[in-house]
This record gives structure tokens, C-alpha cells and sequence, in this order.
């Protein structure tokens, strides 16, 4: 889906008659970081290669930038990620912790209950985003039940924390899982005879993916903060899931989808304002800091100083067909805070770090 986004992408940014013209490699890693890391110096090296997309796996990033540093090279990574690398490698799409949870945890308090257990792997990501849900939740009049369960990445067996959730007076289950675990996590806890209309999860990692995987009857009434949704209702979003269903996709679009589709429109808006200059991953990068266009989200900004994007936060109920259903949006695009915790430190393209 990610692959298919870009390359729609691609083809409406040819068809507004730029001069310089994009052109696509695609190679695909397999999920292995090994392969991930070949592949990626491999692109990265190639001659006239001036930007690299792809997720950047969770708890890969040092390796990454070494590839990256080694070669000049940049990565429009469109995954969510735990913040905290200050990069000019590194050009971020996805949401930050802090843009994920900002809205989700008050809204958890105010609308459904105050305690909270929390679940997560034990990969960076799902660590941070952790880390800062207890901090949100704590700061909106809720409390974490006891210690965080984290679970290796993988893990489908959740017969301990079922019990745990059981045994304890828990209000909300907040999920930082992905992948398998994630879906798996969705079928034990309706297999066990837990409802999320009595008891929900709500969760920063679940998308349209996870549910396909889990089962729309397992993943009914859970709760999911995104900043992308399918079902979004825009002008924008409305061509653009269309878009992809004509091109022959028979998934629905997540939002790590969208956010390559509007990296690619960002690298686009970069290359109109370099007007044929000569081109090379650090001169596209610079020139594509602040520019803004109209995403199915909404309006999303890079910012020059962070290389991370302002987005639009969304919460979300799956319905029992499997589709989610927005319940609340953020009023403005919020800003990437990669320091959540350290409001005073700031990140900058040159990969200083100063209060």
C-alpha cells in the first residue's frame, strides 16, 4: 500500500508538467532489517538517486543513519516513529508520540475512564509511546494501572494479561502492539469475553491493516488515534482513495499510505522551487523545509528546523463492518515535538540539538 501511494504520487506530480520529472526504483526488504540495510545502501549509492522512501523499521535507526551519513543520502520515512533522533538524514511523515496522544489520552478521560493499563512491545516506538501516554494521561486526571505490560515483538500470546485485565479495576486498555501481535492481541481479548463497548482498547498503532488482520468482529469498538483514515470524509481524500482503487489496490489506504503519498508531493513542491537547479538528496531535503500542500489529512507542513510534519491528529471507533468512523479531529495541524518530555530542546536540520 505504502509502494502503491508513491507511485500514485509520482504519476499526478509527471502529469503537472514540471521540468525535472520523478522516476521510481522500488525494491522491497522482506520485513528483514538485514535485507532493509542492504537495500537501502544500495539505493542510496545509486547514481542519481536524490531521495530514498521507505519505513524505517522500529529500533533500526542508528544503523540507518550510518548507512545514510556514509553516502550522503536521505529518507522520507512515512512510519510513525519514538522521536528523539535529530537527524538531517532523516525527513519524517508519520506522527510523533506527542501527535499521537495529545488528543487521544484527555479524550480517554473525559469520555470513557481515568484508569488505564498499558501494553506495548518492547521496541523503541511502542516504548515512547508508552512513556508519554502515562505522562498525557496522568497530566489530563487519569492513572496508569500498576506497571506496563511490554511484550516482545511477536508476541501472541496474551493469556497473563488477559487475566491481569480481569483481576484488575482497569477502564481502558491502551495498546502500543503492531503487526501480528497487535492482531493477535484483538482475537485473545474477544476470545476471552471481553467487549469493547464495556471495555476498550484504544490504541496509536491500530489502522486498517491490523483490523483486516484481526477480523472485524474482534476489532469492533476498538478505539484508534491516527492522523489518516480511510473513511476520512474530504474532497481530498475522496480523490485519492479513488485514485488508488483505480490503479488496482484492494486494500484500504493507511495512514502510513497517505503520509508517502504526500512526502512524494513534498519532494514535488521541492523540486518546482529548485527550478532545474542540480539536484542531490541534501539540496531536495533543504529545499522542500516549510513547504506545504493539501493532503487527504488536511494541509500538512514540513518544518525546516525538525525535518518532522505538523499533522492533523484524528480518533476513530471501528465499526462492526471492519471501517472506521472519525469522532473527533484535532482543530489545527499540531506540531512534531520529538521531545515531548523536554519541551525546552529543539531539533535542527543540521542535527544540533540546542535548548
Amino acid at each position: 500500500m505504502v509502494r502503491d501511494a508513491a507511485l500514485l504520487a509520482i504519476d499526478e506530480a509527471n502529469r503537472s508538467g514540471r521540468r525535472t520529472a520523478l522516476a521510481a526504483s522500488v525494491a522491497d526488504s522482506g520485513s528483514r532489517s538485514a535485507r532493509f540495510l542492504a537495500t537501502l545502501g544500495r539505493l542510496a549509492a545509486e547514481p542519481g538517486m536524490t531521495a530514498v522512501l521507505g519505513p524505517c523499521p522500529s529500533g533500526l535507526r542508528a544503523e540507518v543513519k550510518g548507512v545514510l551519513e556514509r553516502s550522503e543520502a536521505v529518507l522520507w520515512d512515512p512510519g510513525p516513529n519514538e522521536g528523539g533522533l535529530c537527524s538531517r538524514y532523516f525527513v519524517h511523515g508519520g506522527p510523533t508520540p506527542h501527535q499521537s496522544l495529545k488528543h487521544l489520552m484527555p479524550w480517554l478521560v473525559e469520555e470513557i475512564g481515568r484508569r488505564v493499563l498499558f501494553i506495548g512491545s518492547d521496541e523503541p516506538h511502542a516504548r515512547e509511546l508508552v512513556r508519554v501516554g502515562i505522562a498525557v494521561l496522568a497530566a489530563a486526571g487519569g492513572a496508569a494501572v500498576g506497571k506496563p505490560e511490554l511484550i516482545p515483538a511477536g508476541h501472541t500470546d496474551f493469556t497473563a494479561v488477559l487475566r491481569r485485565i480481569r483481576r484488575e479495576r482497569v477502564e481502558v486498555v491502551f495498546s502500543a502492539l503492531t503487526g501480528v501481535s497487535a492482531a493477535a492481541f484483538l482475537q485473545s481479548y474477544r476470545a476471552a469475553g471481553f467487549r469493547h463497548s464495556e471495555l476498550p482498547v484504544a490504541s496509536p498503532t491500530l489502522s486498517e491493516q491490523v483490523v483486516a488482520a484481526a477480523g472485524a468482529k474482534a476489532a469492533a469498538g476498538a478505539v484508534a488515534a491516527q492522523p489518516y483514515f480511510a473513511a476520512w470524509t474530504s474532497a481530498e481524500n475522496a480523490r485519492f482513495v479513488n485514485a488508488l482503487r483505480h490503479r488496482g489496490a484492494r486494500q484500504q489506504p493507511t495512514a502510513m499510505a497517505e503520509a508517502a503519498w504526500f512526502q512524494i508531493r513534498l519532494m514535488a513542491a521541492a523540486l518546482d522551487r529548485l527550478e532545474g537547479s542540480p539536484l542531490s538528496p541534501l539540496v531536495l531535503r533543504e529545499a522542500a523545509g516549510d513547504a506545504a500542500v493539501a493532503a487527504p489529512q488536511g494541509r500538512v507542513m514540513l518544518e525546516s528546523d525538525s525535518l518532522y510534519t505538523r499533522l492533523w491528529p484524528k480518533i476513530a471507533v471501528v465499526e462492526p463492518s471492519g471501517r472506521f468512523k472519525v469522532l473527533a479531529r484535532s482543530s489545527e495541524a499540531i506540531r512534531p515535538l520529538p521531545y515531548w518530555a523536554q519541551p525546552g530542546l529543539a531539533c535542527t536540520a543540521t542535527g544540533a540539538v540546542g535548548r
